[in-house]
């Protein structure tokens, strides 16, 4: 195949495998229904039951500056410019709870309707550049994703760097089959989609800036746009820069003494595979099968493509966008640890972009079948995913929090443990970056009041902690304490229920989900 001949089957739908227009025929009807049975799965799993699981301790940390800041500077120069992650989705939940509320339903309802935006962004550019097979076939895997669903339930930023990626994602694409007929409204698109990224999530920065660099090169084998790609690359690096110049507290302390990152090593692909599918049988129907059936065209194509140096070709560069950047960052974490399996999320696009083109590259005389095909595999693998994603995993801080309300009065202290990592703090105030793992107990235990905190729980670090305490409660005259804590909470509370019984308190303990309360009395 031809240089010429490959960029026409790019460009246009009647080229490339599945991309043939619709036509109303009962194989093709059946195509369209399943498309839209899983576009219908995706989206009520994304918006299903948002309100179901307390929020975690990642989740509170999202709404630090919604919770705890005084002003707009005190947000940013005490908090946003401390996270690990760009400042556009903390200051985007600002503004949401500002005109919102607070509820679970509510903070995650953003994530979902990212979720839901993220599928049709995909169907309607992947379509534009490859046909409404292809198109279909590759959303319905966006649809059905574990990810896709599980950051959708969420209040944190991961559904929206989807969405962004996504977007530029597909506007890349676009760009590479016209190369040469792209405008410059095309490349200011995709850089601003490649911005928004950028602000999310490092990996947002990453993946795009990958984008840009493929484009160059592009440029470059094509005596065209050079000056341009060189230009919107190195506005997209700018932008990064500034915001990495204002975090660098933040990065000394994610990346510093004490990480909380561990160097990848083989095991760590064992994760980006639960990460992916959550179930190997997952990974059998919904990649396996499209890359089994395809793989003798894509091959084929790739040969082709690569003697052409056809480099605007999916088949060269799908592999690159998945191959080279997860190498780059595989690689630096060796050196300095800062990958979670879950950053991967940002690879999405690419790689159900990659199985719907491969399954494509099957000589196909009913195109539609494809689509009919992909539906078969993953509508069915759906069920290993939702099967257990009901389950309670994440710990039960609201149903604590409300056990300790019901059960309190005015002559209760209310007592949590908190040993936080600096520059975080246990307290409250202009100027205190306030600790999320302590947060949590005071978003529940003010859950109707927010961002009002009328109920401040007392704090102990340690055994003496506790004791200066509990000194101080016999001479206010409290009888009664009820500890609690939630995940690495709960630590606290088993330590300190065998030392204050050996104080003569006489205590009881109510359990929940990896959370715990115990109520202690003098005797």
């Amino acid at each position: 195949m031809t240089s010429e001949s490959m960029k026409r089957s790019d460009s246009g739908t009647a080229g490339v495998p599945g991309t043939e227009p619709l036509k109303r025929e009962p194989l093709k009807r059946l195509a369209v229904a399943v498309t839209i049975g899983a576009f219908a799965v995706g989206a009520f799993f994304r918006f299903f039951r948002l309100d179901w699981q307390s929020l975690w301790v990642d989740e509170i940390h999202t709404l630090g500056p919604s919770l705890h800041a005084v002003s707009l500077g005190d947000a940013f120069w005490n908090y946003i410019n401390l996270a690990p992650t760009p400042p556009l989705y903390y200051l985007f939940m600002m503004f949401w709870t500002e005109i919102s509320n607070f509820s679970e339903l509510l903070v995650r309802l953003p994530s979902a309707v990212f979720g839901l935006a993220t599928i049709v962004v995909f169907w309607i550019g992947v379509r534009k550049v490859f046909g409404p097979w292809i198109a279909a076939s590759a959303a319905i895997l966006m649809a059905l994703s574990w990810p896709g669903v599980f950051y959708s339930q969420e209040a944190r930023g991961y559904s929206a760097v989807l969405f962004c990626v996504t977007w530029a994602a597909v506007l890349w694409m676009k760009v590479l089959h016209d190369f040469d007929a792209s405008s410059r409204n095309d490349w200011l698109i995709l850089l601003s989609a490649s911005i928004l990224s950028a602000a999310i999530h490092p990996f947002g920065f990453i993946i795009t800036a990958f984008m840009f660099g493929y484009l160059f090169v592009v440029a470059l084998a094509r005596g065209r746009f050079v000056v341009r790609a060189l230009v919107a690359g190195s506005v997209l690096v700018a932008c990064y820069l500034v915001w990495m110049a204002v975090n660098l507290l933040g990065i000394q302390w994610v990346l510093g003494e004490g990480t909380i990152y561990i160097r990848p090593g083989l095991w760590f692909f064992v994760h980006i595979g639960a990460f992916l599918f959550h179930h190997p049988m997952v990974a059998v129907l919904t990649c396996g099968v499209p890359l089994a059936i395809g793989a003798v065209g894509y091959f084929k194509r790739l040969k082709s493509a690569t003697l052409d140096r056809a480099w605007h070709d999916p088949a060269i560069y799908l592999p690159y966008i998945l191959l080279v950047p997860f190498a780059f960052v595989f690689a630096v974490a060796q050196v300095q640890p800062f990958l979670y399996s879950r950053y991967l999320i940002v690879f999405l696009p690419f790689i159900y972009m990659l199985y719907a083109f491969v399954l494509a590259q099957r000589v196909w005389h009913r195109p539609a079948l494809q689509v009919v095909i992909m539906a078969a595999v993953a509508i069915p693998a759906s069920y290993w995913i939702f099967r257990d994603y009901y389950e309670v995993d994440k710990p039960q801080t609201r149903e604590l929090a409300r056990y300790v309300i019901s059960n309190s009065d005015n002559s209760t202290a209310i007592i949590t443990g908190c040993n936080p990592n600096p520059p975080f703090e246990c307290a409250l105030g202009e100027g205190r970056r306030t600790d999320a793992d302590w947060s949590k107990y005071l978003y529940y235990l003010n859950y109707n009041d927010l961002p009002n905190l009328p109920i401040v729980p007392d704090v102990f670090e340690d055994l003496e902690g506790l004791d200066r305490l509990v000194d101080e409660y016999r001479a206010n005259g409290k009888r009664r304490l009820i500890l609690m804590g939630s995940r690495t909470g709960v630590g606290y509370v088993n330590k300190a229920v065998p030392h204050l019984e050996r104080l003569g308190f006489v205590c009881s303990r109510t359990q929940f989900h990896l959370a715990e309360a115990a109520e202690c009395s003098l005797g």
